[in-house]
């Protein structure tokens, strides 16, 4: 798949990844809340033929976070 984000809110880029992908990504935002992220930090983001799980880990990357399947 192919996505490029500039300077875009965490969150934002991280639904149009759950719509290309046609699957629900589920963020606790009240956690991440209680933690101190803020969800609104833009972020950037490109790649052109990654898969979903890599353009996950990079757009968790730049808040310190991860993922669990």
């Amino acid at each position: 798949m192919s996505l490029v984000a500039r300077d875009r809110p965490f969150e934002e880029v991280v639904q149009e990844l759950s719509n290309t992908m046609k699957a629900e990504i589920f963020v606790d935002n009240k956690s991440l809340q209680d933690a101190g992220l803020d969800l609104k930090k833009p972020i950037s983001i490109s790649g052109k033929d990654i898969s979903a799980r890599t353009f996950l880990r990079q757009i968790l990357a730049a808040q310190g976070l991860t993922f669990v399947v």
